[in-house]
């Protein structure tokens, strides 16, 4: 009995099966943590989003989330940002980094079930630079510090909660911002 290689067609056809299967898309109903929590359906790479309550930058604000049972998605990071809606006008000047007049201290913490801190950042987005996205044009708030990695959300000491909190600049707009953790749900 001789074994014949398989045409490649069969290998790409198995490995899409797999992928599109609906086990590959995270398990959201276990989730039992605050905020909006969504799929992110995107066929190469599933993903979720969970987005917390909007606050208003010219005001302070300090909030701390459950985020008890979140999902894991493959092995994706969490990324945490704070998002700024209709953020006003982009200035952009040479080598300096995005800014958006939206001056203040912002500080994000995640912390795991036993307390331990997953991450702890304070830093001031306006100084260091914020990344821009759209259209519509929202201005995003993050480091590749504030990232909870998938081993941590697959550990047994996962994350519980995350912890929000922005001091505003004298004359900071009152722009509309919200706290978001995404993984996957993009190449």
């Amino acid at each position: 009995m001789s074994l014949s290689p398989k045409p490649p067609l069969v290998g790409l056809s198995l490995a899409a099966c797999i992928l599109l299967s609906p086990g590959c898309a995270p398990d959201l109903s276990r989730y039992k943590g605050d905020g909006a929590i969504t799929a992110m359906p995107f066929f190469l790479n599933p993903g979720v989003q969970l987005e917390f309550e909007p606050f208003t930058l010219s005001e302070p604000f300090e909030r701390t989330y459950s985020i008890e049972a979140l999902p894991a998605v493959h092995d994706q990071v969490y990324f945490v940002q704070l998002v700024v809606y209709d953020p006003g006008e982009l200035k952009i000047e040479s080598d300096s980094p995005i800014r958006f007049g939206l001056s203040g201290f912002l500080e994000i913490e995640a912390v795991t079930v036993s307390g331990h801190a997953v991450f702890r950042e304070r830093w001031s987005p306006e100084e260091t630079g914020w990344s821009a996205s759209g259209p519509p044009l929202v201005a995003l708030a993050g480091t590749i510090r504030t990232a909870i990695p998938a081993s941590v959300v697959k550990s047994s000491d996962p994350p519980q909660a995350i912890r929000i909190s922005w001091v505003p600049s004298t004359g900071v707009l009152p722009k509309k911002a919200a706290l978001r953790l995404r993984a996957g749900g993009t190449t």
